[in-house]
């Protein structure tokens, strides 16, 4: 990994103005269409442009500029230590006096049960040293913990950070991580692998963990496991109707997806969260597939919904028209332009306005 800031050709913590203004001059000096058939040209001007779309939100730049501080260097390479070889002292042969039978026969049963004595109380520190470690590192979670209720996700990283460095494989710690990294940090793929280690860590499975795996494969383009992801927490979870929506319009518009998304908004219905956001978005989805029967039942489904809501009978309208069916179309119209005046569209005006005169005749 290199260091986002010697892309751009500057030096650690410069200023948002430093940044724009060495991506512009590096942008114009890299830019494919100046550099025509230059490979090299355009991985330069990819780099320079991730770089800059990253250190341009202060955010982000705020949180690479923590880790910086805290002595990360993505450019450095690990350096190897070898301890120094020394020659054993000689030693002049001690005299070793001859023992008695009796006492051999005692200098064997302590020798036989010194590797367990030995071993007992190397087993009692290293239990002593682990629950200290535990103990501080739940420490900084329940710290990192209430820095998270109260929106400080700056201050909640840095506790996991230092409450990870004392129990790296505490499972509540790498998931509230990798929440971060996903909600409000942009860190999907960093932030997958945490919460994975958090459900390997876990000794029993949280659906929550499985969610947040779906969340970060969304973001990261992998909409078949993103919904198999989501489907397997939903099975395991009471219905929570705020994530079921999350999981199903990232699917819709943020992947195009749309089979996926179809499949948690009918799973939605089945488990009666159905509302008038959840039909409109199975006729959003039926329209794109240009399957206009299953697009006016939805619409008709968000009526019963919402009555007083212009917008379906005006969509329901267009579909309508898409059916050829004018005498229904021109129905809805008529009703969404009562519910509200200020909505309009030609199209459907003349069609109407034709099918009357026609009808009249």
């Amino acid at each position: 990994m290199v260091n986002l800031y010697e892309v751009l050709g500057l030096p650690n913590f410069a200023s948002a103005a430093e940044i724009k203004s060495a991506f512009k001059r590096l942008a114009f000096q890299y830019h494919p269409d100046r550099n025509p058939n230059n490979p090299q040209a355009e991985e330069k001007f990819k780099a320079i442009n991730h770089a800059y779309q990253y250190l341009s939100n202060p955010e982000k730049k705020a949180h690479y500029d923590y880790l910086l501080r805290l002595g990360y260097d993505p450019s450095r390479q690990p350096v190897r230590r070898y301890a120094p070889v020394r020659n054993p002292m000689q030693r002049r042969r001690a005299y070793v006096r001859k023992m008695s039978p009796e006492e051999r026969a005692e200098h064997e049963r302590y020798v036989k049960a010194a590797p367990w004595v030995a071993f007992g109380i190397v087993g009692y520190m290293f239990f002593i040293v682990y629950s200290l470690f535990a103990f501080i590192g739940r420490i900084n979670y329940h710290w990192a913990y209430e820095a998270y209720q109260q929106g400080k996700y700056l201050e909640a990283e840095y506790y996991l950070n230092q409450g990870l460095g004392t129990d790296h494989n505490y499972f509540r710690a790498l998931f509230l991580r990798g929440k971060i990294y996903i909600d409000h940090f942009g860190f999907y793929e960093e932030g997958r692998r945490l919460v994975q280690a958090a459900i390997d860590n876990a000794e029993i499975e949280f659906p929550e963990f499985y969610y947040y795996r779906g969340l970060a494969n969304s973001y990261l383009g992998n909409p078949d496991s993103a919904r198999m992801n989501f489907m397997y927490a939903f099975a395991k979870m009471p219905p929570q109707k705020a994530l079921y929506m999350r999981a199903a319009t990232l699917l819709l518009f943020k992947n195009q997806s749309l089979e996926n998304a179809k499949i948690i908004f009918n799973t939605m219905i089945q488990k009666g969260m159905a509302d008038e956001a959840v039909y409109s978005n199975l006729a959003i989805i039926a329209h794109l597939q240009e399957d206009y029967v299953s697009e006016v039942k939805a619409y008709s489904n968000a009526i019963l919904c919402n009555p007083r809501n212009a917008e379906w009978y005006y969509k329901r309208a267009q579909a309508y028209i898409n059916l050829a069916q004018i005498a229904e179309s021109c129905y809805d119209w008529n009703i969404a332009k009562k519910l509200n005046k200020t909505i309009q569209d030609e199209t459907l005006d003349y069609f109407c306005e034709s099918y009357s005169a026609k009808t009249n005749n």
